[in-house]
């Protein structure tokens, strides 16, 4: 998800907040239901270093589309 302007980090602890989880557990990570919002990885990073800021992952997991919106507009709102 790539964002106009540089709120990466700040959308990814208020989505934490609202139940996404902020990084994958492993091999139980089948198992999760609540999506993953976390930072890119240091490849793509290093790759982009203009989108550390503008950009964010987002695996949805068994979570929804419904409750990825819902995450995602709360977060920038609570900006």
């Amino acid at each position: 998800m790539e964002f106009h302007q540089p709120i990466a980090a700040r959308v990814l602890e208020e989505a934490q907040k609202l139940g996404a989880l902020p990084y994958p557990v492993g091999a139980e990570s089948k198992y999760e239901i609540p999506p993953l919002f976390y930072r890119l990885s240091g490849t793509f990073r290093q790759a982009n270093p203009q989108l550390e800021h503008c950009a964010i992952r987002i695996n949805p997991n068994r979570g929804g589309e419904e409750t990825i919106l819902r995450i995602l507009r709360e977060s920038i709102a609570s900006i």
